[in-house]
This record gives structure tokens, C-alpha cells and sequence, in this order.
């Protein structure tokens, strides 16, 4: 049958599941150009996109849409659905991201810090680069978490439309409206813009240091 391979592993697509030591992995299911081209020997992973999961390695991960964890190379335990999601994660795990670029920027220095995010919303958590247990629920929550790659901003907590947006380097944040501490840490150090609790749209719009 066209697209059944050895070890239940199932491709569909130009080099999908293609890579080196092809089909010696078990249970893979890549369909889409390039889509988990690497990783013949791994397991339990699901490519669906172009280039989704191109490079990985790395187990039990699903990538669904076009550039979904392209990048990922020894990352675990990931889940990204949506164009360019988890695109540049390289090492970190237990990451879940959810629509349009969300967490795109995890892990870019491949760090493996960045781990336990989840985030839900086109451009959430977009900027994160090695901070973890964060969690951002809207489109561009806690977009700039991490922006300097400081791996200071963990434990934050976004539910609403650009909530927590410019949460640079601080953390154990919560916040959840439309806005809600959106320029939390915007200009201020670190230290003060930390353990706040916001809730209601627009609520403590700006959080200066104490």
C-alpha cells in the first residue's frame, strides 16, 4: 500500500520520513514535503505540513502546518499546531503551542531551557527564547516574554488578547483581560515588575516598579 512503511511508520510526500536510516524508527507519521525528513530512527512523532518537523529528532513530537517545528532537532514531548509554530525550537521539550508563529522563537539558541510553555493564540509567546512554565492564552500573550533571552521571565500567566505583551525579563505574573499589564516591565528593570496580578481589560495597563 502506497504510504505503509516498516515499524508503522506511515509518509506521504517529496523525502518525507526520508532522511537518514529511513523507516527504522517506529510509529512516525509524516505527510508534506520534507516533513520529518530526519527522523527515520525516532519514534512516535507526526509531521503534517510542508517542512513540518523537516530536521527532527527527537520523540514524541506533533507538528501540524507548514513550518511547524521546522527547526526542532532533539526537542521531546512537543506539540505545535499552526504555520511556523515551535519553528525554531532546537532542544527544548513539553512545549505546546497553538496557532499562527505561536512560541516561534522558542529555543532559538537551543539553550533547552525553554521548557513546559504552552501557548494558544496567533503570536503568542512569539518572542520567548529560552524562559519557561509559561503559559499565554490569546493572540500576542506574552509576546515579548523573554525578548533578551535572559531566561528570567518564567512562571507568567496570560489569558486575553496582548496580555502580558511586553513582559520583557519579569516573572510569576498573572494577568487576564484584553491588555491586562500589557506594558508590565516596558522600560523598567526587571526587579519590581514581578508577582503582580491583574484582572479586567486594560487593568494596570502599566506596572512601574515599587
Amino acid at each position: 500500500m502506497d504510504g505503509c512503511y516498516p515499524n508503522f511508520n506511515t509518509a506521504e510526500g517529496c523525502n518525507a520520513l526520508d532522511g537518514p536510516n529511513p523507516f527504522t524508527g517506529f510509529a512516525n507519521t509524516a505527510v508534506g514535503w520534507e516533513a520529518l525528513n530526519f527522523s527515520g530512527s525516532a519514534i512516535l512523532n507526526t509531521g503534517l505540513g510542508g517542512g513540518a518537523g523537516a530536521i527532527n529528532t527527537g520523540n514524541e513530537n506533533t507538528a501540524t502546518g507548514a513550518g511547524a517545528m521546522l527547526l526542532n532537532l532533539v526537542g521531546n514531548n512537543n506539540t505545535s499546531n499552526g504555520t511556523f509554530a515551535l519553528v525554531f525550537n532546537s532542544a527544548a521539550s513539553d512545549n505546546t503551542a497553538i496557532g499562527d508563529r505561536a512560541l516561534q522563537n522558542n529555543d532559538i539558541t537551543g539553550a533547552a531551557t525553554a521548557n513546559n510553555n504552552t501557548a494558544v493564540g496567533d503570536g503568542a509567546l512569539f518572542d520567548n527564547i529560552n524562559a519557561a512554565g509559561n503559559t499565554a492564552v490569546g493572540a500576542d500573550a506574552l509576546s515579548f516574554n523573554d525578548a533578551t533571552g535572559a531566561a528570567s521571565a518564567s512562571g507568567n500567566t496570560a489569558v486575553g488578547d496582548a496580555a502580558l505583551f511586553f513582559n520583557v525579563d519579569s516573572l510569576n505574573n498573572t494577568a487576564v483581560g484584553n491588555l491586562a499589564l500589557s506594558s508590565n516591565d516596558l522600560g523598567f528593570a526587571a526587579v519590581g515588575a514581578n508577582n503582580n496580578t491583574a484582572v479586567g481589560n486594560l487593568c494596570r495597563l502599566l506596572c512601574a516598579p515599587e
